[in-house]
């Protein structure tokens, strides 16, 4: 017996699929596993040797589909940890990557590899800072969708989509591949504002992070001196537009605070 589903009989590519949907609850249940994973740096000195603490990206996307999924990380900056065999064991119905520093590209595009050859039919989606800033980097046939900035109210949507009909050109801020293989996207044309915007509605309606993603990580993680950190987010972007930097530009000019209610 072949150790994935998906992998049986005929090549199947989910986008040429047709589901017949009939109410929300349907939808819901064709997604019942993500993956979410955190690639090991392509550099392997500096930053990584004096800190190594969880992603709270992951652990914010995957508190906003708990109600519909199960959510489990693979750590690939964990030693010995290993990416092909986790989805094996877990058999995910969708693979959600990382890809925040510029240094992540080329290791993204192997990973892709990797599992498109492991599973041909595996969604495999791909969000961070780098990409949303440049996505063509990752136009590769290997990657089926790529999200823009930030995600926490895009990536129910998605999954929704992948779940039922896969109308993708429904999902908003997403690059996606269509059945031709070419590249859609419904990212709109972003302007930057100049104003300073303190804003605390959009980062206070965020769902209550999941940190039991990176509970059985937990022992791995360091800052400096410290062991076992738990990390915090209260603002987002920045109020300074510096030349030399991205962040700014990622947020599109905006910086917003947690209330401190939250």
């Amino acid at each position: 017996m072949p150790l994935l589903r998906r992998a049986q009989g005929p090549a199947r590519d989910w986008r040429h699929r047709m589901v017949n949907i009939i109410t929300r609850r349907d939808l819901e249940s064709r997604i019942k596993r993500i993956l979410f994973v955190e690639p090991q740096s392509g550099y392997s000195t500096g930053f990584n040797d004096t800190v190594r603490v969880e992603t709270l990206g992951p652990e914010y996307l995957a508190a906003s589909v708990a109600d519909v999924a199960d959510c489990q990380l693979t750590d690939l900056r964990i030693p010995g940890v290993d990416l092909m065999e986790h989805i094996e064991r877990f058999q995910p119905d969708v693979l959600a990557l990382k890809c925040g520093y510029t240094t992540d590209v080329p290791v993204m595009a192997d990973l892709a590899r990797q599992i498109k050859r492991l599973d041909p039919a595996l969604p495999v989606v791909v969000g961070g800072h780098h990409i949303s800033l440049s996505p063509e980097d990752l136009y590769i046939p290997e990657v089926d969708v790529i999200v823009y900035g930030e995600a926490e109210s895009i990536f129910p949507v998605l999954v929704k989509e992948l779940g039922g009909e896969r109308r993708l050109d429904r999902v908003p801020y997403v690059h996606y591949r269509d059945a031709d293989g070419q590249f859609r996207t419904t990212v709109p044309g972003i302007k930057i504002d100049n104003l300073v915007l303190h804003n605390e509605s959009s980062m206070n309606d965020r769902p209550q992070i999941l940190r039991q993603l990176c509970d059985p990580y937990r022992d791995h993680y360091y800052f400096l001196y410290y062991p076992r950190p738990y990390s915090i987010e209260t603002a987002r972007g920045c109020r300074y537009r510096c030349s030399f930097c991205s962040v700014w530009q990622f947020h599109h000019g905006t910086y917003k605070v947690e209330g401190w209610e939250r």
